[in-house]
């Protein structure tokens, strides 16, 4: 949710399960894109190096959260 400034965040981390890959928008993509091979594929890389890396800060959110309240 956003704060009174526009970078301030307020984040709410779940409990890390899983969720589906958000592949359904790639085919859109590729629509968008015709003459562009591969454009379902590369938005499907993207997204899953995107949630690769959320995940990642996640963890390391977590890990500093938890280390600061000991």
């Amino acid at each position: 949710m956003p704060g009174p400034q526009f970078h301030d965040v307020k984040v709410i981390l779940t409990s890390g399960e899983e969720q589906a890959e958000p592949a359904a928008d790639a085919q859109a993509w590729a629509e968008l894109l015709p003459g562009i091979p591969g454009a379902a594929a590369g938005v499907r890389r993207i997204e899953a190096r995107l949630m690769e890396r959320t995940r990642e800060q996640a963890r390391r959110l977590a890990a500093t959260q938890q280390s600061s309240s000991s």
